[in-house]
């Protein structure tokens, strides 16, 4: 395939429209433990401050917000609890009754767990008069074109978070995207700023501290692909306490591994697992840290949450990519090639030397509206192409 074949432009802003219905379709959603559904709220509650949108959810159990929004993220409309092809009855009643605009699909999350519904989601939607959009979230494996045909036959309009979605993407499915356009919009932090005072958050780093002298903190989903491992060879026993701040998935083993490296002697004492947290709570600890160290094992980039929560916080972060390298003072982020433990030891060691340039009054929340109006630019489009594929019927 011919790397000019494949469209990805930067989704942009558009003219205020009257209110429109979008419905979102997740099969996560807070209080569930998943970055897609955190994703989702954090959409849901922008996409509502705007005034323009009327927000609908779909989703697998009822939920409640989440805390630490200026605006009320929508409750779910509708649970679908096993999006088996046997719940098209349950979509199709949501769509009659509540009648959106927008269908617009999250892909994948954990809550659709094996089910075909998801797939076939956008081709009723269409069929019953709503434009698809599908924002995905993680590139298409191998095992996975007969889903992606059945996703592409609607003739969405698709939003991609990373900007080498098309890299990951497994080569034999490549050939379906050809000449698609894909609509790049960056992530964003899913938690905010801290609120605490400097002294609140001093207090909670000697709390977390103990006798050590520097915190360091890895924050996110504990999967093996996230590296967290490395930070037993990256950080120093000797003067460090490590932190680690998320969730493990009940089914991995991977959480044991790391407690069982936090039992050796040289870490006895010396390490912290915190499991979930709510946001505020997260917020603080990363505010708090003199690191936080991110080794992820493919790389990270502006699709991960982790590095904006701890950037919005005004942490040092040490990460890994496999696209930029050195130190960016405007984020205060050190890029390292993935895996060298080595030159990240290097980075966190020299960590404290580093100014910060970030505007302080940046913010989760303003990273959110643009994001927010990026997708009114998006479902503009949608409406468009559809209207434009009726008129060509008609004629």
């Amino acid at each position: 395939m011919r790397r000019s074949a494949v469209h990805i432009r930067v989704a942009g802003t558009c003219k205020s429209l009257a209110m429109l219905r979008v419905l979102l379709v997740t099969g996560s959603y807070p209080p569930d433990r998943c970055g897609v559904g955190d994703y989702t709220s954090m959409l849901a509650s922008a996409l509502s401050a705007t005034g323009e949108i009327e927000v609908g959810i779909l989703t697998s159990l009822a939920s409640t917000a989440p805390t630490g929004h200026e605006h009320a993220v929508p409750r779910p409309l509708k649970s679908i609890r096993h999006w088996r092809l046997r719940d098209l009855r349950q979509f199709r009643s949501v769509i009659k009754s509540w009648r959106p605009d927008i269908v617009h699909l999250q892909y994948p999350t954990q809550g659709y767990a094996s089910g075909w519904l998801p797939a076939l989601i956008p081709l009723l939607g269409r069929w019953m008069g709503s434009p698809s959009v599908q924002t995905w979230h993680e590139a298409f494996g191998g095992s996975q074109g007969i889903r992606l045909a059945l996703m592409l036959a609607s003739n969405p309009v698709s939003i991609v978070v990373r900007s080498n979605f098309m890299q990951l993407v497994h080569p034999i499915l490549r050939p379906m995207l050809v000449r698609r356009e894909l609509n790049l919009i960056p992530n964003a932090s899913a938690i905010p700023r801290t609120t605490r005072t400097a002294s609140e958050i001093a207090e909670v780093r000697d709390r977390l501290l103990g006798s050590q002298r520097r915190l360091i903190v890895f924050f996110g989903f504990l999967l093996a692909k996230k590296g967290a491992e490395l930070l037993y060879e990256i950080a120093d026993p000797a003067t460090d306490k490590l932190v680690f701040v998320g969730p493990s998935d009940k089914e991995d083993t991977y959480l044991g591994e790391l407690q069982r490296l936090a039992d050796q002697p040289r870490w006895s004492g010396k390490v912290l697992f915190t499991g979930f947290v709510e946001s505020a709570e997260a917020a603080v600890i990363l505010a708090a840290s003199d690191a936080v160290v991110l080794p992820f094992r493919d790389g990270g980039g502006d699709w991960n949450t982790s590095i904006h929560g701890a950037v919005v916080n005004g942490a040092f972060v040490v990460t890994t990519s496999a696209e930029k390298s050195g130190y960016d003072s405007r984020t205060n982020v050190y890029h390292a090639p993935i895996d060298d433990v080595v030159v990240m030891k290097k980075a966190l060691r020299e960590g404290g030397s580093h100014g910060r340039e970030r505007d302080s009054n940046t913010d989760a929340e303003d990273d959110w509206h643009r994001i927010a109006r990026a997708h009114i630019a998006v479902y503009t489009k949608a409406l468009a192409d559809a209207s434009g594929l009726r008129h060509r019927r008609l004629a």
